[in-house]
């Protein structure tokens, strides 16, 4: 009986680490399509520099996600 709770305990451990990932993903996803367009708006209304800093905040977010999936963050 102990088995059984404790491979219960670890699936249900595994699922809600599952379903944190994916939250975390989302933001993360949602963050960096959100600099994105701001970016190219910003480059757009000629203001590049700041068009540029966006769009870097962007990048730099896709990179954190690439981060976080390979378990370095």
């Amino acid at each position: 009986m102990e088995e059984v709770l404790i491979n219960t305990e670890r699936f249900n451990s595994e699922i809600s680490k599952k379903i944190f990932d994916a939250i975390i993903y989302i933001l993360l996803f949602a963050f960096a399509v959100i600099m994105v367009v701001v970016g190219v708006s910003h480059v757009m209304a000629a203001s590049l520099f700041s068009g540029a800093f966006y769009f870097l905040i962007g990048i730099a977010d896709i990179v954190l996600m690439a981060l976080y999936r390979r378990g370095e963050l």
